[in-house]
């Protein structure tokens, strides 16, 4: 060597690192957008996206394992441990749980996906929004209960399991359960399933599957419930009240003021089921009635398929060409015959090295009509059983429907 030159006396190796543990997520923990861009290209700044929503038993993540470092070794002859994978593991908060093996994380009940703190996934029933539905919300869409320390502001919806909130202001708000609105509810359009509890409605028009407990007042507005309307120590001004349980109420009107509309004993619900239950018995009867025939002419058509099918495999007897089965060979039982065969194959411009018959083209077509016109009739047995059963529902439905709605409800007054 080159005095210059080092001299390597020694030498070790590195240590290679290893990786940690990778988390993939399955769901969406950022929830909002800035906006939705509509078909024309405009973007729709009230719609921030859905909510991220999972259902008990979902997958909300997934671990794939690490891969161990491999230690090195220094010129003495030591290992030279590598440093260790860093990882910042996920962690379970409420509603959610780890799979028995380690490697994925479940809903354990339905709700909000949240990740907080950078690593703590969780599952809420509650969405809390701090304000109000408005902007920095968007439209809210959520199978949970919603609460709200302010307002849903003009122009937004709102679609949940259940909500609280201060007041309602020229929107749509639709609840599959109960309702309380501290303040009032104005110019909007409300459907709720369950029960609502108001201060005060006013020009609105709002549908209650159960009792509404109104404080003050109802002015110029339109309700319609399946339950009691209750305002013990308010008013009901030039306003139309449809309440099912009857009307409870301290006064009811003002000088000066439009007449009110009072109904109560006829549940607006009930009717209309019952319409739509008379409208689909009447279609499945006209169902009903067409079916026999078209069944007939269906068989009536099969029947003329299947001789048209008989007269070619005849006329294809008469020729000497026999319609077997596709590819089924038809074998001669002596060379004379076939020679023969082959020479009258010949003379109509057909070479074979064997005697093969197949169905003609024609017959093929018939063939596969018939199957398919087979299983049309097979389909119109089984609608026309299906569709008994079905009338039979609907009917019974109907006669359930109107005694319910002759009962007269022990509350009403």
């Amino acid at each position: 060597a080159s005095p210059s030159a080092p001299l390597v006396v020694a030498r070790g190796t590195a240590p290679v690192s290893g990786r940690p543990p990778e988390t993939k997520m399955l769901v969406q923990t950022e929830p909002l957008s800035v906006g939705v861009t509509r078909e024309d290209g405009s973007i729709d700044w009230k719609n921030r996206g859905k909510l991220p929503q999972a259902a008990a038993g979902d997958v909300l993540a997934e671990v794939s394992p690490g891969v161990d470092g491999k230690a090195g070794v220094d010129v003495f002859g030591n290992d030279v441990i590598p440093p260790a994978a860093k990882a910042i593991p996920l962690k379970c908060g409420k509603g959610v749980q780890v799979s028995e093996d380690g490697k994925r994380f479940l809903a354990k009940q339905n709700g909000l996906v949240t990740l907080s703190d950078g690593n703590k996934l969780s599952i809420l029933e509650t969405l809390t929004i701090d304000g109000d539905i408005g902007l920095e919300t968007g439209h809210v869409d959520f199978d949970g209960h919603v609460e709200v320390s302010g307002s849903v502001v003009k122009g937004y919806r709102v679609n949940c399991k259940s909500m609280r909130a201060t007041d309602i202001q020229e929107c749509e708000v639709t609840v599959a359960g109960n309702l309380v609105i501290v303040g009032g509810i104005y110019d909007a359009i409300v459907k709720c399933k369950g029960r609502l509890q108001v201060s005060h409605v006013h020009s609105s028009k709002v549908e209650i599957g159960e009792d509404l407990l109104v404080d003050k007042e109802i002015m110029d507005s339109n309700l319609v419930m399946g339950g009691k309307c209750i305002i013990p120590s308010g008013t009901i001004v030039a306003s139309e009240v449809r309440a099912f349980a009857g009307i409870d109420a301290k006064d009811i009107g003002r000088k000066g003021a439009k007449t009110s509309a009072l109904t109560f004993g006829i549940n607006d619900e009930i009717d209309r089921r019952i319409k739509y239950t008379k409208k689909q018995a009447a279609l499945k009867k006209r169902e009903q009635a067409k079916l026999p025939d078209e069944i007939d002419a269906m068989q009536k058509h099969i029947r003329t398929l299947a001789g048209e099918a008989d007269q070619l495999k005849e006329k294809a007897k008469a020729h000497g060409r026999q319609c077997p089965d596709e590819d089924t060979e038809l074998l001669p039982a002596d060379g004379e015959i076939k020679h023969n065969a082959s020479k009258q194959y010949d003379k109509q411009n057909s070479i074979f090295p064997k005697i093969r018959v197949r169905k003609t083209e024609k017959l093929k077509n018939i063939e596969a009509d018939i199957d398919q016109q087979s299983s049309r009739l097979e389909m119109m047995r089984e609608a026309l059983t299906l569709g008994k059963d079905e009338l039979e529902r609907l009917e019974a439905d109907l006669i359930s429907l109107t005694a319910n709605r002759k009962k007269s409800p022990a509350s009403a007054r």
